[in-house]
């Protein structure tokens, strides 16, 4: 029998990751992420 295992990431800064994603792969509307990150902000913080 196989085992599945995920690979993990540690010590990851997501806005930085999320933000070199949307800059490599937006082409309209960029400047969302700013607001994108507002609320990623606020959800992690009501946490």
């Amino acid at each position: 029998m196989s085992h599945f295992y995920l690979q993990g990431f540690h010590d990851v800064d997501i806005v930085k990751s999320l933000k070199e994603i949307a800059e490599k792969n937006t082409v309209f509307h960029k400047a969302d992420f700013l607001i994108d990150k507002q609320i990623l902000k606020k959800a992690a913080e009501s946490t």
